[in-house]
């Protein structure tokens, strides 16, 4: 309790209460004198309580020491047990276990060597060596491998001993080798009475007579002769090396194959018969591997680029009698090209229209059904027309660029692209520009010119 009061000691009675020296020391000396009683009281409080929590911790540590000094010293040893209960398993010689520990993980401590046994079932237990980092506490993962069992029976309750475990298991491979050794006992006497009556056999064969062996008596030695007809018998069989000899420059009956045999084969060629008994090698172009490749005649027409012409009767290719039709020349007649192009007179050219292959991608490759058509672009990303290497000579078709996307001509492997000051792309929205093969030497080099509404 406070040795002052508010009513008595610091309130203020009156507003006309004279304000001096003695009133201010007076109520300061008795707040002073309050605060340090407090401070004194708390100071003795202080060591009270410092003096028990010291005695606290040393009753505590007398108790718990030598406990703690004892769990410390029985994980360190590994003298410990545990339970996997609920995770089925069973123990396979030389496989390897896995077990999630359920009981007693807080201060199970796995030896390198682990006895393992079914709580359900005495008899089927084994030993199990702890893999390479095989024990996690906190998740309670258990990595074994079996090295001894007793049977292979699947268990959902194990458990779990750190010790030895060595001795149960050297007691029943003991009782093991007994057996065996027994049964090698029995059949060494067994070995020994065989042995016994081989010897009294050849003991009464070497005292007995021999009557004659192939005609002779007493001491007799054979020799080949001796056994009627082995030399002849032997003198009739082939040896190795006589077949080798006899089979050596053999060749099979058909010189057709030794022809084949003969030849150097290369990619993309035909075999051909230049008589009736020679081959030759025949080179195929891609082109031309494509046109064999048609299932039928309207493909190989579209291959060709001839359309629906050969199915034109011959009126359809004859000379107009009148050149009235504006653009006719007065003499028309008939033009035949290469199989790379269409065939057409003037008549059926006036009817015909240019084919058009839409791409809205970004990449395309020329096909030869392209010759003579538009190849518009109308997509608004930038693409790529590539030309292959295989196009014939005269190959043409027409490019544009319909949509935004800048279209870039690339030439592929083996084939050229010519233009004018190395122009490649088209030039802006509705550009076109024209493709056609000058050249193409091998069947895969294919040179193009490029002109038209170009920029680099």
């Amino acid at each position: 309790m406070l040795p002052i009061t508010y009513i008595g000691d610091l309130q203020v009675k009156s507003a006309r209460e004279e304000i001096d020296l003695d009133f201010f020391n007076r109520r300061y000396l008795g707040i002073y004198n309050a605060l340090k009683g407090l401070d004194d009281r708390q100071g003795v409080f202080d060591g009270e309580v410092n003096t028990f929590v010291a005695t606290a911790l040393a009753q505590l540590n007398t108790q718990l020491a030598p406990m703690l000094t004892q769990l410390q010293n029985a994980s360190t040893l590994g003298f410990l047990w545990a339970k996997a209960i609920g995770n089925p398993e069973s123990l396979v010689l030389g496989e390897a276990e896995g077990f999630r520990v359920t009981e007693n993980a807080g201060l199970f401590t796995p030896t390198p060597v682990l006895y393992v046994q079914d709580m359900t079932d005495s008899s089927n237990w084994g030993l199990c060596t702890l893999d390479a980092g095989g024990w996690t506490p906190s998740t309670g993962d258990l990595a074994l491998h079996t090295v001894y069992t007793k049977k292979t029976q699947a268990s959902s309750q194990w458990f779990f001993s750190d010790s030895a475990a060595i001795f149960p298991a050297m007691l029943d491979l003991l009782a093991q080798v007994n057996t065996t050794k027994a049964a090698v006992d029995a059949d060494m006497v067994q070995v020994a009475a065989n042995v016994a009556t081989m010897n009294a056999l050849a003991a009464a064969v070497a005292a007995g007579p021999v009557a004659s062996v192939a005609g002779k008596t007493g001491v007799v030695t054979l020799v080949e002769a001796d056994i009627a007809g082995l030399v002849s018998d032997l003198a009739g069989k082939a040896t190795n090396s006589s077949v080798t000899a006899l089979l050596a420059g053999k060749q099979d009956a058909s010189a057709k194959l030794a022809t084949l045999a003969a030849m150097t084969w290369a990619a993309n060629q035909l075999l051909m018969a230049t008589s009736t008994s020679a081959l030759a090698a025949l080179p195929i172009s891609l082109f031309m591997q494509g046109l064999l490749a048609n299932a039928d005649a309207p493909t190989a027409r579209t291959t060709l680029g001839l359309g629906d012409a050969s199915t034109h009767p011959a009126s359809d290719f004859a000379p107009i009698a009148s050149p009235a039709l504006t653009g006719n020349p007065t003499a028309p007649t008939q033009v035949a090209t290469d199989n790379s192009t269409r065939i057409a007179t003037t008549a059926y050219v006036q009817n015909s229209v240019m084919a058009v292959n839409t791409q809205a991608g970004t990449a395309y490759t020329l096909a030869i059904t392209d010759t003579g058509d538009v190849v518009r672009f109308t997509g608004s990303a930038a693409a790529t027309l590539t030309l292959p290497n295989n196009m014939p000579v005269g190959f043409n078709c027409l490019v544009e660029q319909d949509g935004t996307g800048v279209v870039t001509m690339s030439a592929a492997a083996g084939a050229t692209l010519n233009s004018r000051g190395g122009r490649t792309k088209t030039n802006g929205q509705y550009a076109s520009a024209s493709l056609w093969v000058t050249a193409n030497a091998t069947g895969t080099a294919a040179i193009y010119n490029l002109a038209g509404d170009i920029s680099t």
